[in-house]
């Protein structure tokens, strides 16, 4: 049991019909949020704890990665249902159909009225995502018998989610932003001569590649993606060193000459490093059940297939010269794989 005020946040926890002595905080205790974010659970427990309705996925943890038919056995697989992912106060369901969707948000909108809280619906949208070579058909549910808007795209942790399922959209906007952010600094350091190069490309690090790769540890790139990155990149390269095309310099002498990579260098670095910390990760935690797992049931088409995210791991451990049977055991020692992804 909670309470708040405008300065102030109170609770009670009562178990087996016993009440325990109440705590309070105040607006100016730090640990303020962190007891609003474990309120936010609760709710979530309490709506969803009697729910099998979500993604049901199929994981087993103590083989190979990428050899799928363990999970054909069914006595060392593991079986879990993702529903809810949760991030501070923002929560995203997740289900197969609109039915499964609609009785998620019923149990949600259920347990939020036993805590007293109420649901902004500005805030709240829906997405369907069809499968591959499927008709996308607009979904429909209500909160309280009020429409919820369809979106085609949400940001979500600042990468954007849309219908498609594709890296497409993100990647404008990551070079968007990238891009505004380099053009402002135009004046003011790249066309300046009497600024040092090394000086300019620590700037190009510190405040470009950032806006531009983020989140890239997670994404599946295709080649055409990959060269997109790569014209941009080396497109700031040659304004900061001030090269002209008409010098005729290939790609390699630029970056050679500012002393920096490659784009997909940077994103196999990035995808091994978050490999690694997901390996690590305790087997309960929802990143590694994903990476080790697959849905439950699930077959592929015959014909052309969407490159997946272990699809495009394997390729980059085989270009870095990393065995795909022995790389999980070099991963379980941090700094060993640290050094092996900046080597």
């Amino acid at each position: 049991m909670g309470h708040s005020g405008k300065n102030w946040l109170s609770g009670q926890v009562c178990k087996h019909n016993s009440l325990f002595p109440r705590w309070y905080a105040c607006s100016s205790d730090r640990w303020q949020r962190h007891i609003s974010c474990l309120f936010f659970s609760m709710l979530l427990y309490i709506a969803f704890h009697d729910c099998n309705n979500g993604i049901p996925l199929t994981y087993r943890t103590d083989r190979n990665l990428f050899d799928l038919c363990k999970l054909q056995a069914k006595n060392m697989a593991h079986n879990t249902t993702i529903r809810e992912l949760l991030f501070a106060d923002d929560c995203a369901l997740a289900a197969h159909t609109i039915q499964e969707a609609q009785h998620l948000l019923d149990l949600f909108v259920a347990g939020t009225c036993r805590f007293s809280l109420s649901i902004s619906l500005k805030k709240t949208e829906i997405m369907f995502q069809p499968q591959p070579h499927s008709s996308y058909l607009p979904p429909a549910a209500t909160v309280n018998s009020v429409q919820v808007p369809v979106a085609e795209m949400f940001c979500y942790l600042g990468i954007r989610v849309t219908c498609k399922n594709t890296l497409d959209d993100e990647l404008t906007a990551r070079l968007a932003k990238a891009g505004a952010a380099f053009g402002q600094l135009s004046r003011r350091l790249w066309k300046d001569l009497e600024i040092r190069l090394d000086t300019k490309i620590q700037v190009y690090r510190t405040a470009i590649l950032p806006s531009l790769l983020y989140g890239s540890e997670t994404w599946t790139p295709y080649r055409r993606h990959i060269k997109k990155l790569e014209n941009f990149h080396v497109n700031c390269l040659r304004r900061i060193s001030n090269t002209r095309l008409q010098d005729l310099l290939p790609n390699t002498d630029i970056l050679d000459r500012c002393n920096i990579t490659g784009i997909e260098a940077m994103l196999m670095q990035s995808q091994l490093r978050w490999c690694g910390h997901v390996h690590r990760m305790p087997d309960s935690r929802i990143p590694k059940q994903l990476l080790y797992g697959q849905l439950t049931g699930s077959t592929r088409s015959q014909g052309g297939q969407r490159k997946r995210y272990k699809d495009y791991l394997r390729l980059t451990l085989k270009s870095c010269d990393i065995s795909n049977l022995t790389w999980d055991s070099v991963a379980s020692d941090r700094a060993k794989w640290r050094c092996l992804c900046h080597s």
